[in-house]
C-alpha cells in the first residue's frame, strides 16, 4: 500500500508547533474531516482518543498512527503532520514524535487498515527527516511518492 494514495495536499500539515499529543489528535481529525468531507468530526475524535487511551499509538522511532474504525468512512483516510520539536506520545522508545499520520478506515476494511499501518511503520529514519524538514504538503508529498515510487 501506498500512502500518497490515501493523502492530499489538504491533509498533510506540516511544521507544526503543538505542545500536547491531545493537540496533536484533533488537529489530524479536523484536518482529515476537511481534507475528506467526512461527517461527525467529534465523534471521530472520540474513537480515535479512545484508541490512544487503550494504548500510546507512538510506534518509536518518532513516528505515531493513531487511528480508529469509523462507520461513516467509506475508504482509507489518511491525514498527518510533521512535529519538527516533537511530541510526547509515550513512545515506547520515549523518542518524541516527529510525524504522525491518522489513519481512519471503515470497519469492514481490516486488512486495508493492517497494511496501512505497515506502511506507516516501514518509514526509514532517513525519510523520516525528509519529511520532517518538507515546507510545504506538496515538497511532503512528492518526498512521499519519490520513496514510495523507488521501493515498488
Amino acid at each position: 500500500m501506498r500512502l500518497f494514495d490515501h493523502l492530499s495536499p489538504h491533509s498533510v500539515l506540516t511544521g507544526l508547533r503543538l505542545d500536547s499529543r491531545d493537540a496533536v489528535l484533533k488537529i489530524l481529525v479536523e484536518s482529515a474531516c476537511a481534507a475528506w468531507s467526512l461527517p461527525h468530526p467529534e465523534q471521530i475524535l472520540d474513537l480515535v482518543r479512545a484508541r490512544e487511551a487503550k494504548m500510546s499509538t507512538g510506534i518509536g522511532h518518532c513516528l505515531a498512527v493513531p487511528h480508529a474504525k469509523c462507520d461513516h468512512v467509506p475508504d482509507i483516510r489518511l491525514a498527518c503532520c510533521t512535529l519538527p520539536d516533537g511530541v510526547d506520545f509515550h513512545s515506547p522508545d520515549r523518542q518524541p514524535v516527529r510525524l504522525a499520520f491518522l489513519l481512519l478506515s471503515p470497519p469492514s476494511s481490516a486488512g486495508s487498515h493492517v497494511r496501512a499501518l505497515s506502511a506507516v511503520s516501514r518509514i526509514s529514519p532517513d525519510l523520516l527527516e525528509e519529511l520532517v524538514a518538507s515546507n510545504t504538503p506538496l515538497d511532503f508529498l512528492a518526498c512521499l511518492e519519490r520513496a514510495e515510487s523507488a521501493r515498488s
